[in-house]
């Protein structure tokens, strides 16, 4: 299917053959959730899929397959929960496609096998669960050896970054019905696969990776400066440009932009998560301010009406 993708050394297995036979995809059924709904389909074994997530609709690509669906099955309930339609497409003779069209913005999506009924889950989030609140996970980038970038003076970047995470995180809570959980609360080392556990185990409404941004070797450190913000999924891509907006508003740093590109913590599935670069330590006027307590303060103020603002915007 000319697509490239990482797999943790641990999940492969070789076989004797390329593919088992080619899965069957039957009959789909949805029903409806208690943040959203939940397709069904048998198979007989899990086979390679890509997961393509937009706000408005969900693609599953199922590779060595052949759909024998003529049967989809909608539960009540399902059409208030988002659901609008499910259609799929025999791309060739080894691929199905499988569209999820909503009525609602999509919040996050989940997936599961279960062997013993060969069956696949996919579990999409179009609400939350008001009784709990709304939950925001913060994760302060670097952390143990792993210092980052470091500012003029010398203050490492992992020290920045959990300070805003602190601070962040404080000014949060002053607000009902929001709950904030960080990947890490110390000058501890996390790998990006314990930071992106630790963020769906949260099971947060929406994640936000805190970084300081910095050129390499060769560049000016004069010529580029400002706030940016990354997202993965098309998704998450709303929330970028809230925050981004937000950043550039409610502050004086420059507005570097809104990037695509395929960082860990923002291929995370589960809620619309992004990675922002909270200005360069690598600019002296930047640096300047990312070190002042009171343009700390701007910057966190900035980001609590960003996140308040998706929340009205996205939830009610």
């Amino acid at each position: 299917a000319n697509q490239s993708v990482w797999l943790p050394k641990a999940d492969l297995q070789l076989i004797s053959k390329p593919y088992p036979d080619l899965v069957k995809v039957p009959l789909t059924q949805a029903m409806p959730s208690e943040t959203g709904f939940t397709i069904q389909i048998p198979l007989s074994w899990l086979p390679p899929m890509l997961v393509d997530l937009a706000p408005d609709r969900i693609r599953l690509t199922l590779f060595q397959a052949a759909s024998s669906c003529d049967f989809i099955h909608y539960l009540p309930g399902v059409e208030d929960n988002g659901l609008s339609e499910i259609r799929w497409h025999q791309t060739n003779s080894e691929q199905v496609d499988i569209e999820i069209l909503l009525n609602k913005p999509l919040l996050g999506f989940t997936r599961r096998y279960d062997p013993a009924s060969k069956t696949f889950f996919g579990e999409m989030k179009t609400s939350i669960k008001e009784h709990q609140g709304f939950t925001v996970v913060i994760d302060p980038g670097h952390g143990g050896s792993e210092t980052g970038s470091t500012a003029p003076e010398g203050s490492p970047e992992k020290e920045l970054n959990l300070l805003m995470a602190l601070k962040l995180r404080h000014a949060l809570s002053q607000h009902p019905n929001i709950n904030v959980r960080l990947t890490r609360e110390h000058d501890i080392e996390l790998g990006l696969a314990e930071r992106v556990l630790k963020a769906t185990q949260a099971q947060g409404d929406l994640l936000i990776s805190l970084h300081h941004n910095a050129l390499p070797d060769g560049r000016s450190p004069l010529i580029e400066s400002g706030v940016s913000s990354y997202y993965y999924y098309p998704f998450a891509l709303p929330l970028a440009k809230i925050l981004q907006k937000a950043l550039v508003n409610g502050t004086d740093f420059q507005d570097y932009g809104i990037l695509y590109d395929s960082l860990a913590l923002c291929r995370v599935m589960a809620m619309p998560a992004i990675l922002l670069e909270l200005g360069f330590l690598t600019h002296p006027q930047d640096a300047e301010q990312c070190l002042d307590t009171a343009h700390q303060d701007r910057v966190i103020q900035a980001l609590v009406q960003g996140i308040l603002a998706f929340r009205h915007d996205y939830l009610g």
